[in-house]
């Protein structure tokens, strides 16, 4: 079976503290809170009280950026984003089910509570919801999925099951998501 490369380990949702590299020939910006991708054709903006890093590592896997919020509860809501070159279906729902069944295998215990393909501008987006307990917490998430100049592009936003829904940041940084 093939594996997705836009699968990402949950240990860098929850266990965010390992180190920072920069590629100085990097087409990626994180100036002021904003994150732009100029090869993926991605920008969004982080609040400005949240910290950013880019090409986050965590063990063998890194991230594009990372943005974190201050800590509620002993937890730090966060968003982060994955881009790739394009492999795979280019039929969102074909890549959300893929993803639930990697999902199913990593981690048991998830519970997937919706998912949905939308358009909105010029992109075609897929979503899921889905929760999971994670050294005891009860963590929810949102990955939104899709794919823009041959890239294939994850922007995962996690915080605990309790604050998730009222999370207003989350809806900002979603909200300035523009697609170029």
């Amino acid at each position: 079976m093939k594996t997705l490369k836009w699968i990402i380990s949950f240990q860098v949702i929850f266990l965010i503290g390992c180190l920072t590299d920069n590629d100085e020939n990097n087409p990626k910006s994180l100036v002021n809170n904003k994150y732009t991708d100029d090869v993926a054709g991605i920008s969004l903006q982080f609040p400005q009280n949240w910290t950013s890093e880019l090409n986050y590592k965590f063990g063998n896997e890194t991230v594009d950026v990372v943005g974190r919020a201050l800590p509620v509860n002993n937890f730090a809501p966060n968003v982060n984003v994955i881009t790739n070159l394009h492999s795979g279906s280019r039929d969102l729902n074909v890549v959300i089910q893929m993803f639930k069944q990697q999902l199913k295998t990593q981690l048991p215990g998830v519970v997937f509570l919706s998912d949905t393909v939308y358009v909105k501008g010029k992109a075609t987006f897929g979503e899921l919801f889905f929760t999971v307990n994670i050294g005891g917490n009860e963590l929810k998430y949102n990955q939104t999925l899709f794919i823009n100049r041959e890239r294939d592009i994850q922007i995962t936003y996690t915080d605990k099951l309790d604050h998730f829904d009222g999370n207003t940041e989350f809806t900002q940084v979603k909200n300035s998501l523009t697609v170029f």
